[in-house]
C-alpha cells in the first residue's frame, strides 16, 4: 500500500517545487505520520469496541475517502497524453514529428548492469527493510515482548507517529538550510 501511495508522489513534488524540495518532501512525508497516529488509536479502540473485521473494513474506508480526492487532485507540470492505442498503430499528426519530440524513458535497462547500481539498490533495500521491520512491528513487540497492554503500545506507535510528523519536516528544513551532503555527514 504504501509503495503504491507515497512512492509515485514524490517525482512530483520536484515538479512544483524548484526551492526548498526538501522541505516540501518532509511535509509530504509527515502526512504518513499523521496517518499513522490517527489510525493507531481509532484501529485500536475499533479493535475493542468492536472487532478486527470491522476495523479492517473502517481503515479502508478512510484509506478510500482520504485518497480518491488526492489522487484526482495530483496533477503534473508536464502534458500527459492518454493513448489507448500502442504508438505503432497510432497516426502522427503534423507536429508529434520524431525530430522534434523529447524521448522519455522511465526504465533504461542499461543502468540494471551499471556497478555501481547494486550497492544503491542493496542499500536502498536492506535500509527500507530495517526502518519497515522496526516501524510496524513495533506495536507487537511492544505488547509481546516488553509486556505493555495494547493501549500502552498503541500510545508507543502514536509517540513514534508523532515524532515522524515533526521530525520529517525538520529534516527536510535542515537539508534545505545547510545542504544535503553536510546533513547526510551529520
Amino acid at each position: 500500500g504504501l509503495g503504491l501511495t507515497m512512492i509515485p508522489t514524490q517525482p512530483l513534488l520536484s515538479q512544483w517545487f524548484r526551492r526548498k524540495l526538501s522541505y516540501a518532501q518532509g511535509i509530504a512525508a509527515a502526512g504518513s505520520g499523521m496517518g499513522g497516529l490517527v489510525l493507531a488509536n481509532t484501529t485500536r479502540y475499533l479493535i475493542q469496541e468492536k472487532s478486527l473485521k470491522y476495523a479492517l473494513i473502517c481503515n479502508g474506508i478512510v484509506s478510500f475517502v482520504v485518497l480518491l480526492p488526492c489522487i484526482t487532485l495530483m496533477k503534473s507540470t508536464e502534458s500527459q497524453p492518454m493513448h489507448f492505442i500502442p504508438s505503432r498503430l497510432r497516426k502522427q499528426k503534423v507536429s508529434e514529428s520524431p525530430t522534434a519530440r523529447i524521448k522519455k524513458n522511465p526504465l533504461e535497462l542499461k543502468w540494471f548492469f551499471h556497478p555501481g547500481y547494486s550497492f544503491v539498490l542493496l542499500f536502498g533495500v536492506f535500509s527500507m527493510i530495517g526502518y519497515f521491520v522496526a516501524l510496524y512491528s513495533l506495536a507487537a513487540f511492544a505488547s509481546s515482548g516488553l509486556g505493555l497492554t495494547q493501549k500502552q503500545a498503541s500510545t508507543l506507535q502514536s509517540i513514534l507517529a508523532a515524532g515522524q510528523m515533526v521530525g520529517r519536516p525538520l529534516c527536510g528544513f535542515l537539508l534545505d538550510l545547510i545542504g544535503r551532503h553536510p546533513c547526510t555527514i551529520m
